[in-house]
């Protein structure tokens, strides 16, 4: 399928937007990597990333990702050119990172949960140049999976890097560390795609978000001049950096003031808030399950002063609670409102009034307009809720799928619909009240009903399925299915059913917690399935474990 020029110009926002976003300094002609890497050289000694034990200089950083990417550049990759990886939370994801952006190529960013399912729809749609991974985490072979895809489509990249081991088809990364720096590509504009990200919806698979240098250049400095991020701070990045949030809080956003990032490849709140105060980390961002538990190891801890001055929470709804309660041990924590395709459409910070950062998401972006609609699509009154729309300087260029684009972007206007509910009060902030799109948000990762639906109708013994989100107090909320049976057929064991979603390559955190057998699925009479009924249902019966 590839990324399409034509396509972005479709939905490209209207261009009287583009020149005051240009006029007013929103948008500018600086690319993602040259920005970078020059911030990196001015100060080569100081650490620039802390993994684990090992501590990374902004002067390695830089010399690494040079050497990488002459490495590309001698296996013919070049502009335009996608690089997906597979890499937890370890530097060497960001060398990854920076040298794709030094030859031109775009980042494809993949989450470690995903499995068959999702990397056949990334690697069909991209057709990457390059693939990087580690040979296993976690338990999971990695690089053994993405062989076999690749395999499956018929499609050889150019270079298959292993990051920490690997077998003779992976080129092992320290190998490419050497040697001199390749020189910036040429001819990249600040147009073009420079990162895809792949965001489960309401489709039936994930979808590929497409962002531009300009895009997340406005993105980056919006986050660090409204978080006031200074050369001597540091980030927490347990999120991972395959999501934007991670890669723009663990890359770009310290990296371009000069600042650093602590990682941590595996999440372990006993061991995050001793590293936080060893690194002195001042910012972190993610969502509220991560929140909740540092919070509640400082409540342990005894302690009212912390080094982490601000923490970005959202993805997942956020309890009003936790707010107060990271405020109790001197965590300045606010609620913020964005999505792949508009990273931040509201963007609070610390310094406002508690009343702000608990019981709303957050003033409007700069630069970014929202209006809510209603379901004919006409504006609505301020304060009157709606389906959430948004427009502004760092929202992408497109779905890679032009079929997902459609009704979402609008292409005379260049506003997306969010498919969210919520109103801005007098104040000009946000306030969310739910959403409409069909998806289970567990913990900050969003996943589409019908994707799981479908998978689980190829068992034989299920004819229909529904899924469906229910309250779940560690991850906000979880999946739960309800499946009409095959005639003659038996409800299988719990643990049988999982087992076969995740033998049909289905991420386990995308597995139902709960099963019940329904004789019919309750519907409107246009067919389509009532799941608050199910919803309803559960929560006075519930499912079997």
């Amino acid at each position: 399928m590839g990324l399409s020029a034509e396509l972005f110009a479709r939905y490209r926002q209207p261009a009287e937007l583009l020149e005051e976003w240009r006029r007013v300094g929103y948008h500018t002609d600086a690319l993602v990597g040259p920005l970078i890497f020059a911030r990196l050289a001015q100060t080569p000694r100081r650490v620039a990333v802390v993994d684990g034990e090992r501590r990374i200089t902004c002067g390695e950083l830089v010399a690494q990702a040079g050497s990488l990417a002459a490495a590309f550049r001698a296996a013919g990759v070049g502009r335009g050119d996608v690089v997906s990886w597979q890499v937890p939370n370890w530097w060497e994801a960001l060398v990854v990172a920076l040298a794709t952006w030094r030859v031109g190529a775009v980042n494809n960013p993949v989450l470690m949960i995903y499995r068959e399912h999702e990397l056949r729809q990334i690697f069909s749609d991209l057709r990457p140049a390059v693939v990087v991974a580690p040979p296993r985490f976690r338990r999971h072979e990695h690089q053994e999976m993405l062989d076999s895809v690749l395999a499956e489509l018929g499609h050889e990249p150019r270079l298959r890097v292993g990051v920490r081991g690997g077998d003779r088809r992976w080129t092992p990364l320290e190998d490419l560390l050497v040697g001199r720096a390749a020189p910036f590509a040429e001819g990249v504009a600040p147009g073009d795609p420079c990162v895809v990200a792949y965001t489960s919806g309401t489709t039936a698979g994930a979808k590929g978000v497409v962002v531009d240098h300009r895009g997340l250049v406005a993105e980056t400095r919006q986050m660090r001049d409204v978080w006031g991020l200074a050369w001597q701070d540091r980030t927490f990045m347990p999120a991972p950096l395959a999501h934007l949030t991670g890669l723009t809080v663990g890359l770009t956003v310290p990296f371009s003031a000069g600042a650093s990032v602590a990682l941590m490849d595996i999440w372990d709140p006993e061991q995050a808030v001793p590293l936080i105060e060893r690194e002195q980390c001042v910012l972190s961002s993610g969502t509220p399950t991560f929140l909740e538990e540092i919070v509640s190891q400082y409540e342990g801890r005894g302690e009212r002063t912390t080094a982490l001055r601000q923490y970005s929470v959202g993805g997942a709804a956020v309890p009003p609670s936790l707010i107060e309660r990271s405020e109790a041990v001197g965590v300045g924590a606010f609620r913020c409102y964005g999505m792949t395709e508009h990273l931040s459409a509201t963007i609070p910070n610390r310094g406002m009034p508690i009343e702000v950062r608990r019981d709303t998401d957050g003033p409007i972006a700069p630069g970014t307009e929202i209006s809510c609609v209603d379901e004919e699509g006409r504006v609505l009154a301020p304060g009157v809720p709606g389906e959430i729309r948004v427009r502004g300087p760092e929202r992408m260029l497109a779905y890679v799928s032009p079929d997902d684009n459609v009704g979402v972007l609008d292409p005379v206007e260049g506003w997306f619909s969010t498919g969210d509910i919520g109103a801005v009060d007098d104040d000009g902030c946000l306030r969310i009240m739910g959403r409409i799109k069909d998806i289970i948000n567990r913990g900050g990762e969003k996943f589409s009903a019908r994707e799981m639906e479908d998978i689980i109708c190829r068992h034989p013994a299920v004819r229909q399925a529904a899924v469906v989100p229910v309250p779940d107090a560690r991850y906000g909320e979880v999946p739960v299915a309800f499946v009409v049976l095959a005639d003659g057929a038996e409800l299988p064991a719990a643990a049988v059913l999982a087992e076969f979603v995740q033998g049909q390559g289905l991420a386990k955190q995308k597995t139902p917690t709960g099963w019940s057998r329904i004789d019919a699925l309750p519907t409107t009479p246009f067919g389509k399935v009532k799941k608050h009924e199910l919803v309803e249902r559960h929560s006075s019966s519930g499912a079997a474990a």
